[in-house]
């Protein structure tokens, strides 16, 4: 797996140490991971018990399974999906596209390579790889 970028977890947890270098979706759970889900959501929380090593900021108002807990780092937050784009920030993850490799549509990055399926939207901002 390509690493994205390598963050210590232990800096939002002081009883577990692992590193982070990817991001992970609910339709595409990965290991070392970060990655949020909404209370919209919260229904498809049992990914991450397919999950290990991963951040997860999860609805300050939902439980948190116990199959969760042991084997991730969960933060409870207000808004998951805004403490997640925090993430990048406060650990400097900046990561822009190659201007040789990809396109600007509407004030997103998109790869030459890249495959957007149809009723998509992508946002101003965005970088589809």
């Amino acid at each position: 797996m390509k690493k994205l970028f390598d963050v210590s977890v232990s800096r939002y947890s002081s009883d577990k140490s692992f590193h982070l270098w990817c991001v992970s979706t609910l339709e595409n759970p990965k290991d070392n991971a970060v990655t949020f889900i909404t209370q919209a959501h919260i229904d498809k929380w049992h990914v991450f018990d397919k999950c290990r090593n991963c951040l997860i900021f999860w609805p300050e108002t939902t439980d948190v399974p116990d199959s969760v807990l042991t084997q991730n780092v969960v933060v409870r937050c207000a808004n998951p999906h805004l403490r997640y784009c925090q993430f990048f920030e406060e650990n400097e993850i900046v990561s822009l596209p190659d201007n040789t490799s990809v396109r600007t549509v509407n004030g997103a990055w998109i790869s030459d390579d890249a495959i957007i399926g149809e009723g998509s939207i992508v946002l101003p901002g965005a970088y589809i790889g």
